[in-house]
């Protein structure tokens, strides 16, 4: 060391090393859409205003799901146990070439590190856009108890990705991310 003080030493001193968080690289993918960035940023920190958190801070006095009105509601079920998004989800796999998760979702997340990350791309913006909008339906649900039927949903969400990967698309240079975009896109 040369004794020299900069300020990267500084920021080390000041800043305590912290440990990452595993749902960090599933939060930062540039291709999605920054509304669905934010509501998976939610969802894997389980801050989402769920009926279970709602039934904890005594504002409301029952917790039934809105989706599927037979089992209590917290973030496990109405993204991955839920029958509506389980259906959700199958809709998707129609066009979609790869599984999406049963299970939470930076536990899933965390198995796909070894994937290209073209394909790790494509797969977080599907993914972001099937919860960002499980979550807008429920919202719907809740406030103007009016439930959209799963293929409706679906194609709002496989619009929603095609306007997005399209945009990447004419930016990219990757062959590897094109092919994967063409294939969702085409669809």
């Amino acid at each position: 060391m040369t004794g020299q003080y900069t300020l990267k030493q500084g920021y080390r001193f000041l800043r305590p090393d912290i440990e990452k968080v595993r749902w960090a690289a599933l939060t930062t993918v540039r291709w999605m859409v920054p509304r669905h960035r934010f509501c998976v940023w939610l969802i894997a920190q389980e801050r989402l205003l769920t009926q279970d958190r709602l039934m904890k801070m005594q504002i409301i006095p029952a917790n039934l799901c809105f989706l599927c009105g037979l089992v209590e509601e917290d973030h496990e079920h109405l993204f991955f146990r839920c029958e509506y998004s389980r259906n959700c989800r199958e809709l998707v796999h129609r066009w979609c070439p790869f599984q999406l998760p049963a299970e939470k979702c930076c536990d899933w997340w965390i198995k796909w590190r070894s994937r290209s990350l073209a394909r790790k791309r494509v797969v977080a913006v599907v993914m972001a856009a099937l919860m960002t909008n499980i979550w807008w339906c429920r919202n719907k649900c809740r406030v103007e108890m009016l439930l959209l039927r799963p293929e409706c949903l679906v194609r709002q969400i496989h619009n929603e990705i095609r306007l997005r990967l399209s945009s990447i698309r004419i930016g990219s240079k990757n062959s590897k991310a094109l092919n994967w975009i063409d294939i969702i896109c085409m669809k």
